[in-house]
């Protein structure tokens, strides 16, 4: 994932990426979320998610999964901030 370009909106070419290390072809998992939840909703699918990408990513590793580069991160931080009550 270091070598690819990701879209602001998250998409990807996940196929033939660059690099030494990449794998020449991934598939990505992505979680949909609505834009527009009930207030308690919200604040807790957006403290989830939060935590998957921040906290959690060190967990990845335990189950066989690399962490997000950490500018696929902020993207999907940045994506996160558009969930609202």
């Amino acid at each position: 994932m270091a070598g690819a370009k990701v879209n602001d909106d998250l998409t990807y070419d996940p196929l033939n990426a660059s690099g030494a290390d990449a794998y020449p072809i991934t598939a990505p998992t992505y979680l949909l979320l609505k834009t527009k939840y009930d207030a308690t909703k919200a604040n807790l699918v957006k403290d989830y998610v939060r935590y998957l990408l921040t906290d959690g990513q060190p967990i990845a590793k335990d189950v066989n999964f690399a962490a997000l580069p950490s500018g696929l991160q902020q993207k999907a931080l940045a994506q996160l901030d558009k969930v609202e009550s």
